[in-house]
């Protein structure tokens, strides 16, 4: 059970401005938005300590998604969550990454001319998990049911009803789709 003192009441909730917000949401207040009003929360969300979502783009996360502890959310370009979607403790979510070749300067502290900076947006599908301590890079796209295991390396396209691990990110075996009927005899 979580105690209500960890989490922001309705009120509060209320007075951050979120994009949208669905009912059933908690956020701890330990969390970090940086830009509430490109936050936008489906139903049944939950957000837990230390994580930070930051970033001038949207950030859209369906029902019955978690986010777990310590996690990072960088928005240079939209991320989209879909629904019944993990995203468990220490994982990271990049829509933005400097160009270390050489050829460009990096770092936020030079003029972005100078910086080849990639920044693709990132879409995880519903019923996808992204495993403890992973790494999403810019332009990762998991098809529904997709799991990226913990402590992965994931860049492109990840096909869905799948599970991939490794630096970087191979497929390793398929993914039963029961969850699929769990959801059907809930009525969701």
């Amino acid at each position: 059970m979580i105690g209500a003192e960890e989490y922001l009441a309705p009120h509060e909730l209320g007075s951050l401005g979120l994009g949208g917000c669905g009912r059933n949401v908690f956020i701890s207040r330990r969390a970090v938005i940086a830009n509430p009003a490109k936050l936008f929360l489906g139903s049944h969300i939950r957000i837990d300590a230390y994580c930070s979502i930051i970033g001038r783009e949207p950030v859209r996360l369906g029902d019955n998604c978690h986010v777990g502890s310590s996690v990072s959310i960088s928005a240079s370009a939209p991320v989209q969550i879909g629904s019944y979607s993990g995203i468990a403790s220490g994982a990271r979510l990049f829509t933005a990454d400097d160009d270390y070749s050489g050829s460009y300067l990096t770092g936020p502290t030079v003029p972005p001319e100078s910086t080849g900076v990639k920044t693709a947006a990132i879409e995880i599908g519903s019923f996808c998990v992204v495993g403890a301590n992973a790494v999403l890079l810019p332009g990762t796209i998991m098809e529904e049911g997709a799991v990226v295991g913990a402590l992965s390396l994931a860049n492109g396209r990840f096909e869905g009803w799948a599970i991939y691990g490794g630096v970087p990110a191979k497929r390793l075996k398929e993914r039963t789709k029961g969850a699929l009927r769990l959801v059907e005899q809930l009525g969701n």
